[in-house]
């Protein structure tokens, strides 16, 4: 008479069950509903850090990172990138594929990277990884004016350096040799 009843049971193994209710009422009437479907998922996204490799060093500043993730039940699953403690973006991925992110101007420090992924019943695992970026300065180009220089004269050296760690450059040294 339009009272609910719960049920609860325990016990039940991970996976996919069905379940369907039948009541009486005091004359023995009956009715009975559909069967319905539900799953027990307890357990975690496994998460593989394919690259960078664990305390990697590079000289650049824009990365490639990779990882896998496989889950036994769900195939659309949500995966965010944590560089440094911050999410540089969430991408939705299948059970056992291959994916990669970008991530761009990485400045010259040692970082940490991680990638979290949660499954459709909300079991979240992850995994983690430090990585390194160097200064590593280029002199591409030289040039003088005069392209010849005097002793004694005024001479303008022109240097095209470029700095790949994104750290700051706040000054360059320039050398005479004498050559003699």
């Amino acid at each position: 008479n339009n009272v609910i009843t719960t049920a609860s049971a325990s016990g039940i193994a991970i996976g996919q069950h069905n379940w369907s209710a039948e009541c009486f009422d005091d004359s023995g009437r009956s009715a009975s509903s559909g069967v319905e479907l539900f799953r027990a998922d307890r357990q975690v996204p496994a998460v593989q850090l394919i690259s960078p490799n664990d305390n990697s060093v590079f000289a650049i500043s824009n990365l490639t990172f990779a990882y896998n993730v496989t889950d036994d039940f769900d195939s659309n699953i949500s995966c965010s990138i944590i560089v440094d403690g911050t999410n540089r973006g969430t991408q939705f991925t299948s059970s056992d594929q291959s994916n990669l992110f970008n991530v761009d101007n990485l400045h010259a420090s040692i970082h940490s990277w991680s990638v979290s992924c949660a499954d459709d019943a909300g079991n979240s695992g992850s995994s983690s990884r430090g990585f390194n970026i160097t200064t590593d300065v280029a002199v591409s180009s030289v040039s003088f004016n005069p392209a010849i220089p005097l002793q004694g004269t005024s001479t303008q050296i022109k240097a095209n350096i470029t700095n790949l760690g994104n750290a700051e450059a706040r000054n360059a040294v320039v050398a005479a040799r004498n050559s003699s």
